[in-house]
């Protein structure tokens, strides 16, 4: 005896697959940005002098 066709399963809105893809693009911008700030840190810290910068960090924290 042959089993009857499986029910189709709805499918997502194309809505839902172009959201999902800005949030990951979205998230990937937000890393390159953070790395990016982080070498600007490092770039200023090595132009001024580090010894600055960490007495600046040691009083603002």
């Amino acid at each position: 005896m042959a089993y009857p066709p499986p029910p189709p399963r709805p499918r997502r809105p194309i809505g839902v697959a172009i959201l999902a893809i800005l949030i990951i693009l979205a998230g990937v911008i937000l890393i390159l940005l953070s790395l990016l700030a982080v070498l600007a840190g490092l770039l200023v810290m090595a132009a001024t002098g580090s010894a600055l910068i960490l007495i600046l960090a040691g009083v603002a924290f």
